[in-house]
């Protein structure tokens, strides 16, 4: 008992380094076993994963508006009120306001689109709409129909406005056929939303 009493300082040391040790070995395993564990290395389960697949949606007109150099495909009847459902629409083109009237319509077409979006999440048409600021009164905006049953059609633009985002009567419905367009503004910004208006010119 007395050799213990004398030698205890180095078996308390000893012992302390041994229970560390087996705490390092176990700890990545208990890690390894919780389902619940999340990690930036993990994947992530992306919109497209969790909502409506809109790639295998064909789309029945392009939006080109040849003053900013825009040619992209339109997601028809998207809904605005599903964030994750309009995110997915949007890395596959640009979005047509579930509800709001269809290109050519009667009433108020309204279609949404990205003027810029965050590095890790950029897409094809992640900054479609980042040259909405330069169209001005009488620039031409056209749905070119993707078969005969859906006519090319030509709106020209009516005017340009920045609103708050809380401002809903953009999207209103009337008895013209009117089209407006929306993006977020500045690009990179969510404070603002750049909106420009068009009527109905031509169909083809």
């Amino acid at each position: 008992m007395s050799l213990i009493k004398r030698n205890w300082p180095k078996l308390s040391v000893i012992i302390l380094f041994v229970l560390l040790i087996g705490l390092l070995i176990k700890q990545p395993q208990a890690q390894n076993r919780d389902p619940q564990i999340t990690s930036t290395d993990q994947p992530v389960a992306t919109t497209a994963e969790t909502t409506l697949d809109w790639q295998d949606i064909p789309s029945e007109y392009h939006l080109v508006i040849n003053k900013i150099k825009v040619d992209v495909p339109v997601l028809l009847n998207v809904p605005g009120a599903n964030k994750q459902s309009y995110l997915a629409a949007l890395h596959e083109g640009v979005a047509q306001y579930q509800g709001t009237a269809l290109p050519g319509e009667v009433g108020n077409v309204v279609i949404f689109g990205h003027s810029a979006t965050h590095p890790s999440k950029r897409g094809p048409y992640s900054q479609v709409f980042n040259g909405l600021d330069q169209l001005v009164t009488g620039d031409k905006i056209e749905f070119v129909g993707q078969d005969e049953q859906h006519p090319s059609l030509t709106y020209s633009v009516l005017e340009q406005q920045t609103i708050s985002p809380k401002n809903t009567d953009v999207i209103k419905q009337g008895n013209e056929r009117r089209l407006t367009l929306i993006t977020c503004w500045p690009p990179g910004n969510i404070r603002h939303r750049l909106v420009v208006t068009a009527q109905l010119e031509t169909i083809d």
